[in-house]
């Protein structure tokens, strides 16, 4: 494996308890109780955690959400990032801020999003980090990326518990889609927005999203239906050209020809 650019710099800012405002306001975090339950478990006990899936099943959600938990209970949580350059507003050197963290001396808890993408150096030391009984580290990573060798080492190791967040089924999909829409949903529309999407939680976002916004999601006689896409424009065909960018030209052409039309229409039978 190649190693990644470097030198980066571990920066941390501190943890709110309240998410702040964003485009997923109207989107509240559903069905996924066992897996926070098993994460704050987890930290409780002073391990760290490596939450692993593909791209758009939640990782980033559920480990923003699992720090302000983690945050209401202990002053000592920060969210850390590996960057270069000029730091951010609100951002300290990981060094210092372990120094003297808000809490004193009670048990740290760090979080790091995507860490697959941090360079090989800044693995290691994380690596390193984790072995500090008073540091929990709560880290997500693609399962369909590559990774430096020190972030599998942690639950090799047994420095942290390997966590999978998978696709939603389709029971918790419709749970998704109620707590979106804010009402019933009919069952035909729950299946084939889970059929389409593959429980793909950013592919459901995008899709209900752009439903709505096309009317082909509507509320009738008081429940929600979608009557299946009319286009798939904007947002939604980005979203899902950026899912299919490893793919070599002529199989991405194929698949723009044939597979998503041909899924389009067996899921809206």
């Amino acid at each position: 494996m190649a190693t990644r650019h470097s030198p980066t710099e571990f920066v941390a800012e501190a943890v709110s308890t309240e998410p702040a405002p964003g485009p997923d306001d109207c989107w509240p975090l559903t069905a996924r109780d066992t897996e926070m339950d098993d994460i704050t478990a987890a930290l409780l006990r002073g391990r760290s955690v490596l939450l692993v899936g593909e791209t758009g099943v939640g990782k980033s959600r559920l480990l923003q959400a699992a720090l302000r938990r983690a945050a209401a209970q202990s002053g000592n949580v920060a969210r850390v990032a590996a960057v270069r350059g000029t730091r951010m507003s609100g951002q300290h050197a990981l060094d210092s801020w372990l120094a003297c963290p808000p809490g004193g001396d009670d048990p740290v808890v760090l979080g790091i999003d995507n860490a697959h993408a941090i360079d090989d150096e800044s693995a290691e030391r994380l690596h390193h980090l984790a072995g500090f009984c008073r540091i929990s580290w709560l880290i997500s990573v693609r399962s369909d990326a590559p990774k430096a060798l020190a972030i599998d080492k942690l639950w090799v190791e047994r420095l942290a518990e390997r966590i999978e967040v998978k696709p939603f089924g389709e029971s918790d999909a419709a749970d998704v889609v109620r707590a979106r829409l804010r009402g019933h949903v009919e069952p035909g529309t729950a299946r084939r927005l889970h059929q389409a999407t593959l429980g793909n939680g950013l592919f459901l976002r995008e899709l209900v999203d752009h439903a709505l916004a096309e009317d082909s999601l509507r509320l009738v006689a008081g429940v929600w239906r979608w009557s299946g896409p009319a286009s798939m424009s904007g947002r939604l065909r980005d979203i899902v050209r950026l899912r299919l960018g490893d793919l070599e030209t002529a199989e991405a052409e194929l698949v723009d020809m044939w597979r998503w039309p041909r899924r389009w229409r067996r899921t809206c039978r």
